[in-house]
């Protein structure tokens, strides 16, 4: 005879049914807000833009990413972002659809005083264009 237990979707009545401890909802709310991130492993000697440029591009999650932008410049001694850096990052966060993350970056990029060529301006157009979002920062 095989025993089938109806489980309901709801994460509270699902956790209370596997374990005999109860669990509260604020507890079962801190667990879905909570995120796990991995350690970022040990930098090359010397960090060039091209290749902080290939891990923004190759990492599959954008958290990381932009984790991975930021402590570049904060921890890596000697590195600084260029134009192509901002523009790696910018492309991820407009194909993501990320767009309150883009504002901060925009602001950084006018306070470093680095040059900008249109391909940024458009690809902002475009993608802001793209999810009918006119009042663009």
């Amino acid at each position: 005879m095989l025993l089938r237990r109806n489980l309901s979707p709801n994460p509270v009545s699902l956790l209370r049914s596997i374990t005999a401890v109860p669990f509260s909802t604020s507890a079962v709310d801190f667990l879905h807000s909570y995120t796990v991130t991995p350690p970022i492993q040990d930098w090359p000697h010397r960090l060039s833009p091209k290749r902080l440029i290939s891990l923004i591009t190759r990492e599959p999650k954008l958290d990381l990413a932009l984790q991975i932008f930021h402590h570049a410049s904060k921890y890596h001694p000697g590195f600084h972002h260029n134009y192509h850096t901002y523009h790696a990052i910018i492309r991820r966060l407009l194909r993501s659809r990320a767009f309150h993350l883009i504002d901060p970056l925009l602001s950084d990029l006018r306070a470093s005083n680095l040059r900008c060529s249109e391909d940024l301006f458009i690809s902002l157009i475009r993608n802001y264009g793209v999810a009918s979002r006119p009042n663009a920062p």
